[in-house]
């Protein structure tokens, strides 16, 4: 059985130096902290590629093979030889990524101007996909969710806007706000993202709420008061999700009541990549605590 694993680096806009991280296994939804090289684990054997900061990691089970999202470029890499299979140039920033469940597409966010790319995993061919007016807001994050729920995208608000949170339809649109019991989903600021490996639970999570979007449900807590989001995962049926903030982290069941808190600041975080329900976090002084 093969498993992977990398971290990533919950992005501010305002302080991008914040060595803050998140980690999940590969095959739920994958991005990197501020390590330089990919550790692929196959088996009892790794694969170390050597290259500049990674945007974001996606492990693509279909043709078995790592997307490495860097600035202005994607690259491909064998799963099992780590070789690189193909470079392809975008231009311009890239930010987080996800893939569709049945591999076809990967989008990107850019955190700049008013588009999500669109990669055709197949042919190599790159869309455009129209998201916001940037002078309200721009996307920061994506996650994908099950055929019918398409790409979820949060967005970065200008000065005095909000973030409201905007579905992709797979593949050719349309693009419509989220939208729950009470009107479009919006929050304050930037909310991160996570989603399970089965695609079928997104968590979205800004310094003051706790959102997901299961089912074709969307529920979720206001007034949290976490402050700076270092990191998130769900697990991989979707049962539950651990938040990680300057302060603590803490691990809530999917209907946000809390299951565990570990006083470790600014952690990372990652599920047992085996279905379990054990969660570890790491802090940036190397303290590793799991639960």
């Amino acid at each position: 059985m093969r498993q992977f694993f990398c971290r990533r680096k919950v992005k501010d806009r305002k302080s991008r130096s914040q060595p803050s991280s998140l980690i999940e296994p590969l095959e739920s939804r994958t991005l990197l902290s501020a390590d330089v090289v990919v550790d692929l684990h196959i088996g009892t054997a790794s694969t170390l590629i050597a290259g500049v900061q990674p945007q974001d990691l996606i492990y693509d089970s279909t043709r078995d093979q790592l997307i490495v999202v860097m600035p202005g470029m994607v690259r491909r890499y064998d799963g099992v030889s780590g070789q690189l299979v193909r470079t392809l140039s975008i231009g311009g920033p890239l930010d987080n990524a996800d893939i569709t469940p049945d591999g076809s597409y990967l989008y990107l966010s850019r955190r700049s101007g008013q588009l999500v790319w669109k990669m055709d995993l197949s042919s190599n061919q790159v869309f455009g996909v129209v998201v916001s007016d940037p002078n309200l807001m721009v996307a920061a994050d994506v996650a994908m969710g099950t055929a019918g729920v398409g790409a979820i995208v949060s967005f970065e608000p200008q000065p005095g806007n909000t973030n409201t949170i905007r579905q992709i339809g797979i593949p050719n649109g349309p693009v419509d706000d989220l939208v729950g019991a009470n009107g479009p989903v919006t929050f304050n600021a930037f909310a991160v993202l996570a989603r399970s490996a089965d695609f079928s639970y997104i968590a979205m999570v800004s310094p003051d709420a706790d959102y997901s979007y299961s089912g074709g449900v969307i529920g979720g807590v206001s007034g949290q008061g976490f402050g700076t989001i270092t990191g998130l995962a769900v697990s991989r049926d979707g049962a539950l999700h651990a938040i990680a903030t300057g302060t603590t982290l803490l691990v809530e069941d999917a209907s946000f009541g809390l299951v565990h808190q570990l006083a470790i600041a600014g952690a990372g975080v990652a599920f047992q990549s085996g279905g379990g329900c054990d969660v570890c976090g790491r802090s940036g002084d190397g303290q590793a605590e799991g639960v």
